[in-house]
């Protein structure tokens, strides 16, 4: 049942990153990232080349872009079982300066490459392990809210694609942990 819950919140989280006119552009990407959870469980997850990948829309010009994300991972050792964990994730980031097209520097760095930004966020993570056909019934399913805000850069490397760094705070309410997460990934900006 948590994954029909789950994809009802992916698919709403595409429906409010929708463009409503031919004058938006899109950011396609996606992160590497460390999260370490400080709670009753600590823990520590390194997802590298990509923990997620991310949608958003923008008007040049403007400094509000609505994005969503999505992760999905599944690890298994042998004689236990598999374990899936996903996360569905919708966020607005918020430009210090109005987001503009930026021409390719052919690799120079300038003030005009650097677009910081603040990115408030709510995220739905779980995880879900077991066989329902299992005897025993050790069926695991678990899943968290988080509520977050980041701060971060994209350092335009050339006009169609970026660089985009961000340090984020969030907090899950299920398991009241605190997560400090670390973020380095790739934008593509097609035309």
């Amino acid at each position: 049942m948590r994954a029909i819950y789950s994809c009802a919140a992916l698919v709403a989280a595409l429906a409010l990153t929708s463009p409503a006119d031919a004058q938006y552009r899109m950011e396609w990407g996606m992160d590497a990232a460390a999260v370490f959870g400080f709670g009753d469980v600590s823990t520590v997850d390194v997802d590298f080349p990509a923990s997620r990948i991310r949608l958003g829309f923008f008007r040049p010009g403007s400094r509000l872009e609505p994005e969503s994300a999505v992760g999905f991972s599944f690890k298994d050792t042998e004689g236990t079982d598999g374990i899936w964990t996903y996360a569905v994730q919708v966020a607005a980031l918020y430009h210090f300066q109005p987001v503009r097209q930026v021409p390719a520097n052919r690799g120079a760095v300038t003030a005009e490459s650097f677009s910081p930004f603040v990115r408030p966020f709510i995220e739905f993570r779980g995880f879900t392990s077991g066989d329902d056909d299992d005897d025993n019934n050790d069926n695991v399913d678990d899943s968290d809210v988080i509520f977050g805000a980041g701060i971060g850069t994209r350092l335009r490397w050339r006009q169609d694609l970026a660089w985009r760094f961000e340090a984020n705070l969030g907090y899950g309410f299920d398991n009241e942990a605190l997560r400090v997460g670390l973020a380095a990934g790739l934008s593509f900006f097609p035309r």
